[in-house]
């Protein structure tokens, strides 16, 4: 994490930290030591959750990666022009700072330089720490070695991580009114106390 990102978590759990501690301690040393404390503590759990939601992030992309390179393979580009075409196309919708746009950048440019599309894909997989890239890229290392049909075979990808979105979509859908209640469990205990003082 940047110092901002670091700033903010600790910021943000500190103030809440202090908060609770003095609603139920009213007591400005215990307010102090629980907003280091839980300013500490809150840096982790900020990193936890930026992570995730870059690699939310990263796999959506990723879709769009595959339906750029089926339509290049349905154009009968070979796999440098359909890694070229897809990297142009995603840098239009997602611009250059965008991580699949640099990871392109990082395979056109390899592939330029002679190395095999197929390593280049698997260290994309290593980084990402995503399933599905991984699965991805092992599945294009045995269809290239072997001859088989590349576009049906990046076509069905996507198919399946469109699925899959689809279905994490709803479930996150039908858990979040779960998550409310817990929420709104968690914060009545402040609510009574402050009532009553």
């Amino acid at each position: 994490m940047t110092m901002k990102d670091r700033l903010t978590a600790f910021a943000i759990g500190g103030g809440g930290g202090a908060g609770v501690a003095w609603i139920f301690f009213n007591s400005v040393f215990v307010s102090v030591v629980m907003a280091v404390v839980i300013g500490y503590v809150a840096q982790s759990i900020y990193q936890d959750m930026k992570l995730e939601k870059r690699k939310r992030s990263l796999l959506l992309q990723f879709k769009d990666m595959l339906e750029a390179l089926t339509s290049s393979y349905s154009a009968g580009k070979n796999t440098l022009d359909a890694f070229t075409d897809a990297h142009e196309d995603l840098m239009q919708i997602y611009g250059e700072d965008a991580d699949i746009v640099q990871e392109l950048a990082i395979i056109v440019g390899g592939m330029r330089n002679n190395l095999n599309a197929e390593a280049l894909l698997y260290n994309f997989a290593q980084r990402s720490g995503l399933d599905d890239v991984q699965n991805f890229a092992d599945v294009f290392r045995v269809a290239i070695r072997q001859g088989a049909n590349i576009k049906d075979i990046i076509a069905s990808t996507r198919d399946i991580i469109s699925d899959k979105i689809e279905i994490e979509m709803e479930i996150n859908t039908m858990m979040a009114g779960n998550k409310n209640e817990l929420n709104i469990m968690m914060v009545m205990p402040l609510v009574i106390i402050v009532s009553l003082s």
